[in-house]
């Protein structure tokens, strides 16, 4: 069986593309979101990886869950993957959606570890810094961390940009004991 991202690929770019045009995006997360919790339901994914249920009556079960959390193209969706089996490719379908959604909508989401507590005025200073150093709007998480001893970390994506006074004295330490010996 193909990827379950590259079977969801098409369907997160149609709706992504029904977003935009409807100025719908947060509507759609909200009911990807709620389908993709549906999905990974034990007792439902045992329904769904029933062989003896039919696609039509899978997608009954899941539109009946919460009828209120799914407009009409919403039920569309489900049904249509239930139509074509596709119904356990949702959560990879909500994933690869938020995905592009953020990049079309540039938002970036960041975690912040500290060694200690930030005041809100001293996270909007660096969540500005941020949103303009990268051109979006920024989602700061932060965390506190104590073993950093001062200083902090941010991790934005796969990059780590780590001023914390820990790695500083690491490096220090590292850079004394490997050019020890040429100091002589």
């Amino acid at each position: 069986m193909a990827n379950l991202t590259t079977i969801a690929r098409p369907y997160a770019k149609a709706i992504l593309s029904l977003a935009r045009e409807q100025k719908s995006y947060a509507q759609w997360s909200k009911m990807l979101a709620y389908l993709s919790a549906v999905v990974e339901h034990k007792q439902v994914d045992k329904i769904l990886h029933n062989l003896a249920i039919s696609s039509e009556d899978k997608a009954k079960l899941i539109i009946s869950i919460d009828p209120a959390m799914l407009d009409a193209q919403g039920q569309n969706l489900v049904q249509t993957l239930a139509y074509y089996k596709r119904l356990l490719i949702i959560p990879a379908l909500y994933l690869l959606y938020e995905k592009l959604r953020k990049a079309e909508q540039k938002e970036v989401t960041a975690k912040l570890f500290m060694a200690r507590e930030l005041s809100e005025s001293e996270l909007a200073l660096i969540r500005a810094d941020f949103a303009k150093e990268l051109g979006a709007n920024l989602h700061l998480q932060h965390e506190l961390v104590p073993g950093l001893i001062g200083g902090g970390k941010i991790k934005i994506g796969d990059r780590v940009l780590d001023a914390s006074i820990k790695s500083s004295l690491q490096e220090l330490y590292k850079h004394l004991t490997t050019d020890q010996g040429q100091l002589a």
